[in-house]
């Protein structure tokens, strides 16, 4: 929420290596406990939002303009929680000219002071409402969308805004029923398209450092399915169309690799292996080549991994992609580039794949397994590659894999 992250030569030097930088906003609205209005959050809780809110006092004086405003506020007396408002909020009302003007003073104001790129908006547009939420705009506004209003503001933002960036969180889920969104912010994301820190296996093992301990691992996507990558990825950046001017950003959330060290320990009347956590490389490649065969940037969080999700993968430059999409074959789909390809498996099983010479470019001397960190010794003249599944030891799981080529010219 607030900008004091990166500022002075920091600021500079990032600005100078290409970076640009957000300012975060929650599309929606704003929490109950950054204005101290009444709640049904704990005393324990509220002291903790207290705490950090201190920290950004301009933020603050901003949030409770905004409240002083009843008439700006879809719920202004009683804040809400549900769907996207993990706390109680307050929820903006987009309908109303005075509240859409301020908005954009203090955003524009923000981005010139602090000299950042751009603002960030989680969970842009009307998706994430709470049930509640939606019938008092209906109730309000029965003649106007929120999407509508929403839609609005955007376009005064963009005119206030210039050059600068507006970055949505999954405008994407909507896009095809709105489609003015794609015409008005430069960044999307998506979460958890790949991985995730949900719905995995969960498993009970001795941890290093924590005893038994039940936990879940890394969440794999399948590439088929109603559910799976290929599918949910045909809405949003696929139905907004190829020539879209929006850049998409998958995140994909990760949970530690759980690793056997060799040893074991006793726990009751068993000897159990200990097992350690490690950064999950197999889940990490596997959410950067998902997004790479759908020309979107590939980020990995290790929110739920603290410490576990570092990779210099996304520091690679594969170049720009030499086919129009993507390439499946009975057991692995493949998208070639410039400067290497990147080829997923779509099942958890050893595959051996042969790329195809007609997307290889001229001179090759050599090709570098980016994940095993070393050189394939029989390329050029064998130009076969072996691919390993991913293999989850704590819950015995192999799951699809993952792999990035790199030409050596």
């Amino acid at each position: 929420n607030g900008w004091k992250n990166f500022e002075g030569e920091e600021l500079e030097e990032l600005h100078a290596a290409d970076c640009e930088l957000f300012i975060y906003r929650w599309f929606n609205g704003y929490y109950a406990s950054q204005v101290d209005a009444p709640s049904d959050e704990d005393a324990s809780t509220r002291a903790q939002a207290a705490a950090y809110l201190q920290q950004f006092p301009e933020i603050v004086s901003a949030f409770k303009e905004i409240h002083s405003h009843p008439e700006w506020i879809l719920n202004p007396g009683s804040p809400m929680k549900g769907s996207g408002a993990t706390t109680p909020a307050f929820f903006y009302d987009f309908s109303n000219p005075e509240f859409r003007a301020f908005f954009v003073n203090w955003i524009k104001t923000s981005l010139v002071k602090i000299e950042y790129d751009g603002v960030f908006f989680d969970y842009i547009g009307g998706w994430a409402l709470p049930k509640e939420v939606i019938a008092l705009w209906n109730k309000k506004h029965p003649n106007t969308a929120y999407d509508e209003a929403a839609i609005a503001f955007l376009r005064e933002l963009r005119a206030a805004l210039g050059k600068r960036r507006i970055f949505g969180n999954q405008a994407h889920r909507f896009v095809a029923d709105h489609p003015a969104y794609y015409g008005l912010i430069d960044y999307d994301v998506s979460e958890s398209h790949a991985t995730s820190f949900v719905w995995g296996k969960e498993v009970e093992v001795y941890i290093e450092g924590e005893g038994m301990t039940k936990t879940l691992e890394t969440f794999y996507r399948p590439w088929d399915g109603a559910a799976g990558y290929k599918e949910i990825s045909r809405t949003g950046r696929i139905a907004a169309g190829a020539n879209t001017r929006v850049t998409m950003n998958d995140i994909n959330y990760l949970k530690p690799w759980l690793v056997p060290t060799g040893k074991t320990v006793e726990v009751g009347d068993s000897s159990v292996p200990v097992y350690a956590k490690r950064t999950d490389r197999p889940a990490i490649f596997y959410g950067y080549c998902a997004a790479k065969l759908h020309d979107g940037n590939a980020y990995a969080s290790d929110w739920y991994a603290p410490g576990f999700g570092q990779d210099d993968i996304h520091f690679l430059n594969l170049g720009n992609p030499v086919d129009n999409s993507f390439h499946e074959a009975e057991a692995t789909v493949t998208r070639y580039f410039e400067n290497g390809f990147v080829v997923r498996t779509r099942r958890g099983e050893r595959v051996r794949f042969t790329p195809d010479q007609r997307y290889l470019p001229k001179g090759i001397n050599g090709v570098f397994d980016v994940y095993e960190g070393a050189r394939l010794q029989a390329w050029p003249s064998g130009k076969t590659v072996e691919i390993s599944p991913a293999w989850y030891p704590a819950s015995g799981t192999r799951y699809p894999s993952g792999r990035v080529y790199m030409y050596e010219r």
